[in-house]
């Protein structure tokens, strides 16, 4: 703010004097900005980082004037408002999709605004990936279950800058290609599993083929002996199935092998799963991956629809015998039956459109789909 001021003229008939003020931003200021003012100073209205040149009239009531000499002064630039960030939520976790968006900031001189994003991996390293955009919003490339860190400094055509907070969000450990489908990386074994979202529930669309550390077991009579019920086996133990089938689990070992984030199905999850696609009758169509690639024929009303992408790893028995591969597939859960050795699962068939459910003893070995905690 300035305030234009001036000793009084004297005029020496005594009459009295008024003042003209003249202003603006030409070095020889024709406009008045007032007139006939009896004050002797004067509140201009100002922008920043501008210089402004000005002079007063004094004048008498006989048409006699006397002019001052003219000054200039230059004010400082006021920056860009404050940059209010909106989201995602500081310290949000699961994001899907990041896309960025702030307020706009207000230039108190009227100034246009510019925006810079700043982007990364660190609270001290971002780095700019948008310059001197003009919109309030911007969608990073991001990857899944990473934590960013962001903030937005805003800038007038002057020089001007105002910077936000840093805020930080981690991303899904899932990556999304759109609102249904994605991919999962399992970082102990670095495999990707392909992963939908059916209804509410989010789950593998593959069987899981991660083969635990020292849980491998091909003797078919230490299978059958191993009270634990923690081993795993590749059918036929040809890890040439594992590519599309995963692998076979007992149910000790089911129960503790989805990776972090993710967890073996309970009973009722995968009666949530079964209903959505219109009950047990049915709903195998719809789950079966389409076609004898995977599945011998007939394949009876396989469509996947759901993109579920459900194949038939087959049956190691609680002998340690293998079968039904690429005829039938058996299913984990995570509840246990009436009997303390025997466990809720589902079987899909190549010749039905069924999903039954049935018992398996905990020494069998059954493919594993993990769903989302």
């Amino acid at each position: 703010a300035a305030t234009l001021s001036w000793q009084a003229a004297t005029d020496p008939d005594g009459d009295p004097v008024t003042y003209d003020v003249y202003f603006g931003t030409d070095a020889t200021p024709a406009t008045i900005v007032s007139a006939g003012q009896t004050d002797t100073a004067f509140d201009p209205t100002l922008v920043g980082n501008t210089t402004y040149y000005w002079k007063v009239v004094a004048n008498d009531g006989s048409g006699g004037t006397s002019e001052s000499e003219v000054w200039s002064f230059t004010t400082l630039n006021n920056p860009p408002g404050a940059v209010i960030l909106e989201a995602p939520a500081n310290t949000s976790t699961d994001v899907m999709a990041a896309t960025l968006s702030w307020q706009a900031a207000i230039d108190p001189d009227g100034d246009p605004v510019t925006y810079d994003v700043y982007f990364g991996t660190g609270v001290t390293s971002t780095t700019i990936v948008s310059a001197g955009q003009t919109g309030t919003t911007f969608t990073p490339t991001s990857y899944a279950n990473i934590t960013y860190y962001w903030k937005i400094v805003a800038k007038d055509d002057k020089g001007g800058t105002s910077e936000s907070e840093v805020w930080s969000f981690t991303t899904d450990i899932v990556q999304w290609s759109d609102t249904k489908r994605g991919t999962f990386y399992d970082s102990r074994d670095r495999k990707v599993y392909d992963v939908i979202k059916i209804g509410t529930q989010i789950w593998f669309a593959e069987n899981l083929a991660y083969g635990a550390p020292g849980k491998q077991i091909t003797n078919a009579i230490t299978w059958q002996n191993n009270i634990a019920y923690d081993g795993w086996c590749y059918y036929n133990n040809d890890s040439r199935y594992a590519f599309s089938y995963g692998m076979l689990y007992q149910w000790e070992l089911a129960n503790d092998v989805c990776p972090a984030g993710w967890h073996l199905p309970s009973d009722a999850e995968w009666t949530t799963l079964i209903d959505n696609q219109r009950g047990g009758s049915v709903a195998g169509g719809y789950l079966k991956e389409a076609g004898t690639t995977h599945w011998l024929a007939p394949n009876t009303g396989a469509n996947n629809s759901s993109k579920f992408t459900a194949l038939p790893g087959g049956l190691r028995d609680p002998s340690g015998n293998f079968v039904n591969a690429r005829s039938t597939g058996y299913w984990w859960s995570s509840s246990e039956a009436t009997s303390p050795l025997t466990i809720r699962s589902r079987i899909m068939y190549n010749n039905s459109t069924q999903v039954n459910t049935t018992k398996a003893n905990k020494n069998s070995g059954l493919s594993v789909r993990c769903i989302r905690d």
